[in-house]
Formats: structure tokens, C-alpha cells, sequence
């Protein structure tokens, strides 16, 4: 759909093709704590909320299947160690798939946030800087899926990580 999404995957040809034995691994969205300086797009959301918004808009039709960094790692991690059998694996945090939308109001909720309005905005309305299209739906079937917590109870133990390391 896009040259981002060519890339990927030339890469995965290449991989496939020179690499008999390879592990790749598809993630949808992520969420979690980082080392470098950049912010995420939870985190983006609460500083917009710690700067003084009280009303934001996030997509509602932007769906995916949220994605614990730290769940991701030690799943990958695992896959290799123990030597499972190559070939291209999906990683996602299991429950039902979520907007952008309802993804920030359940952060804003286990944050117990509640003196914001987070409204409903569609992906067009924030494609003034894209450079080609984006698909809406990025719900990664379950082929070699590698099984994991819920996405709401990892959320829960993001939320208190970053409660205890003084992020919010």
C-alpha cells in the first residue's frame, strides 16, 4: 500500500529466499516502556493531557490488536531459544481487536484519568502529513500465532510500570 510497507516486504522475500532457516516476526501496534528519549503514542497522548488538553480526537477507525512490548520480547525470545521451527510468526496480545480510540480511553482509564474527553476522529482527518496510505485494518491472523495475555491485562501492568517509574 505504501513504500514503508514495500520494504517490509522485499525484507521478508530476501529472508525467505537467502535464509533457510529464519524466524520473522509480524507485530501490530505496540505499546510499552522505552530507554530512548522518544515518546510513544500513549505517552504523546498523556502529554497532551499533562500540557493542559482536556479534549482530544483519536481515530475510530484505525483497528488493530495491541501489543505489549515487553509480552512481544520475551515471546520472541522464547521462539528462538527454544528452537521452534522456523518461518514467519504473528505476535499480538490476545483479545478482541480496538481502535486507536478505544485503546487511549482504556490507558486514560487505568491511569485513572477521567477529566478528559477523548472524541472520535477518523484516519483522513489526520492524513495531511502521510506519504502514502495506510491500511485501517492491520488484525493479524492467527498462523503460527504466538499466544499471549490479553492486551487489557498487559495494558494493566504498563499502566503501573509507568505509575512507578514517575512517567504520569
Amino acid at each position: 500500500m505504501n513504500y514503508y510497507g514495500l520494504t517490509k516486504y522485499n525484507g521478508e522475500i530476501m529472508t525467505r529466499t537467502f535464509c533457510d532457516n529464519h524466524y520473522i516476526f509480524r507485530l501490530p501496534v505496540m505499546f510499552g516502556t522505552r530507554e530512548n528519549s522518544g515518546a510513544n503514542f500513549l505517552e504523546k497522548m498523556h502529554s497532551l493531557y499533562s500540557n493542559g488538553r482536556k479534549t482530544i480526537k483519536v481515530v475510530d477507525d484505525i483497528i488493530s490488536r495491541p501489543t505489549y512490548s515487553s509480552d512481544a520480547a520475551d515471546i520472541i525470545l522464547s521462539t528462538i531459544s527454544q528452537k521452534e521451527p522456523s518461518g514467519i510468526y504473528h505476535v499480538f496480545n490476545s483479545g478482541d481487536p480496538v481502535s486507536s480510540y478505544d485503546f487511549v480511553k482504556e490507558f486514560f482509564h487505568r491511569l485513572d484519568i477521567h477529566d478528559i474527553e477523548v472524541g472520535r476522529a477518523k484516519a483522513a482527518d489526520f492524513s495531511i502529513n502521510e506519504t502514502g496510505k495506510k491500511p485501517l485494518k492491520t488484525i493479524l491472523g492467527t498462523t503460527k500465532h504466538c499466544a499471549m495475555r490479553d492486551w487489557k491485562e498487559a495494558m494493566a501492568d504498563y499502566t503501573n510500570k509507568i505509575k512507578e517509574r514517575g512517567y504520569v
